[in-house]
């Protein structure tokens, strides 16, 4: 009986599943060729997507395709995978009922932030969106909308209407919540205070 190694057995299942269902697709990030998904890229090259060195991008886009109906495989190193997408795994991949998501995008619009709320909404979030205007895309996926104009001229864009509104977020939430906050604000205190994080010798 003839052996492979785990990585041309993974890049052989992947032809096989994608031979049989027509919604497989694989992602890659710049590894195909030593995870072996390239088996698949030269299988089906209309249903492979090949995303650099960007983790981040690869698994927040096989999340999307996947709520899409697609069946998506995502190969890298588990050590990329674990370090440089961990944020978009526990944060954005694993959110739905019960979370809220607070989006903030002023123009020019990032198409990174539109994608990522109507993925959230998709997921059964709740989405809280602070932007410039009704036309605003992530007004469109939005539960509640806050709106923060700045009409300056200038080649420079001023964030100072939507910081006011976020400040004035935290003040009310800090009222609100004022016995959770003195408890979470003393564990900074000992964290910050244990690693040296300021100077204590200021007068």
């Amino acid at each position: 009986m003839s052996r492979s190694n785990q990585r041309s057995a993974y890049g052989q299942a992947l032809v096989a599943l994608g031979a049989v269902n027509p919604n497989v697709v694989a992602l890659d990030a710049d590894l195909c060729k030593s995870t072996q998904s390239v088996m698949f890229e030269q299988a089906y090259p209309n249903r492979f997507f090949e995303m650099g060195i960007k983790e981040q991008d690869m698994l927040s886009t096989a999340a999307g395709l996947a709520a899409s109906g697609k069946i998506a495989f995502a190969s890298t190193f588990a050590v990329f995978a674990t370090g440089r997408a961990y944020d978009q795994i526990r944060q954005t991949i694993s959110i739905g009922k019960g979370d809220v998501m607070i989006a903030i995008s002023f123009p020019r619009y990032s198409k990174k932030v539109v994608n990522t709320v109507a993925f959230a909404k998709n997921s059964g979030a709740g989405v809280i969106a602070l932007t410039d205007s009704e036309a605003s895309p992530i007004a469109a996926h939005a539960d509640q909308t806050l709106y923060a104009r700045s009409d300056m001229a200038s080649f420079a864009d001023s964030l100072v209407a939507p910081l006011s509104v976020i400040n004035a977020l935290v003040v009310a939430v800090s009222r609100k919540k004022q016995e959770e906050l003195t408890v979470r604000l003393h564990q900074l205190e000992q964290i910050w205070e244990e690693y040296n994080v300021y100077d204590t010798n200021q007068g």
